[in-house]
């Protein structure tokens, strides 16, 4: 059984390669941010609170 585990072939090693860079790159997009301009702008600031999670 553990011989079966270590026999990983080629293919399956590049395509795991391959979800791990798209997963990489889809992990580092820009963030979204908003300037302090923008909320002066708004004329009011808007603050969400999660509060599902407890402490």
């Amino acid at each position: 059984m553990i011989d079966n585990l270590l026999n990983i072939s080629r293919r399956t090693l590049i395509a795991a390669g391959g979800l791990g860079l798209l997963g990489a790159a889809i992990g580092m997009r820009p963030s979204f941010a908003i300037t302090a301009d923008d909320i002066k702008k708004r004329g009011k600031l808007l603050v969400g609170v999660q509060a599902d999670n407890p402490p």
